[in-house]
């Protein structure tokens, strides 16, 4: 199975940077309990950078969905440094557009080549109609692929964990 991810960035997550190893700890746990043959993750930060770094723990191959070269120039160093840290270490690295400027378009067409290159997706989504998780997991579900949202649970490892 083949399963792609989406979701919520550091912000909208409510997390600080010293949690993201918490947020790496649960991918973990959700990659186990799915047991994917591969991953596709978006590679932005939050969720999806979390889940890339959980596959290299776990060798579970995963391809870096990239909206296109350069969509992070933006970023901290540390988080620059990070995603390309996890992008040496993936199976393969799709851009989905040309080097370019930055057009929600892009991401929202990014998020299209995951689901339709995926089986099943697994959202990290706060359930709010807004934003691109959102917009990811509505297209999901339109294409008929099967979405597990594990927010509740991922709020409740943040409280059993504090």
């Amino acid at each position: 199975m083949i399963l792609g991810v989406t979701g919520h960035r550091p912000s909208r997550l409510a997390m600080r940077r010293s949690q993201q190893p918490l947020l790496t700890l649960f991918a973990a746990d959700m990659l186990r309990e799915f047991g994917p043959a591969k991953v596709i993750t978006g590679m932005q930060c939050g969720w999806d950078l979390a889940v890339a770094r959980a596959c290299v723990d776990l060798k579970v191959p995963f391809i870096a969905a990239i909206p296109w070269d350069g969509f992070n120039a933006e970023w901290s160093a540390e988080d620059r440094y990070l995603f390309e840290e996890l992008l040496r270490r993936c199976e393969e690295a799709h851009y989905c557009y040309p080097p370019g400027e930055y057009n929600p378009k892009k991401l929202h067409g990014r998020n299209k080549w995951i689901v339709e290159n995926s089986n099943q997706m697994l959202a990290l989504w706060d359930g709010y109609d807004d934003g691109g998780t959102a917009s990811c997991v509505r297209y999901a579900q339109k294409q008929g692929r099967l979405v597990t949202n594990v927010w509740l649970r991922w709020r409740d490892y943040v409280r059993q964990a504090a």
